[in-house]
């Protein structure tokens, strides 16, 4: 049994990029986490997590979490990122 973690910076994109790996490790008994960065800011991100969460729980994911980060902060604070990464990475 292998740890996974997907880490993606929006919702919708692990389930679009990483669909089919997240479905393999499932059906290996894989513990599969997945890491969404963005910070929900408006309706419309605020919906696609609730859309993602239910197709992650379709592909059978039971571990989702939030770095609720900023799209600035991704893209301009890579230092900020890359700690938060870790911080979370290491509590796993």
């Amino acid at each position: 049994m292998s740890n996974v973690c997907i880490i993606v910076p929006h919702a919708d994109d692990e389930t679009l990029g990483f669909g089919g790996v997240i479905q393999y490790h499932v059906a290996q008994n894989d513990s599969v986490s997945v890491l969404i960065c963005r910070k929900p800011h408006d309706e419309r991100t605020k919906q696609q997590i609730n859309d993602s969460k239910n197709a992650l729980s379709v592909l059978g994911v039971k571990k989702v979490f939030f770095l609720n980060i900023t799209e600035i902060e991704i893209s301009n604070t890579p230092l900020k990122l890359f700690r938060d990464l870790e911080e979370h990475l290491l509590s796993i």
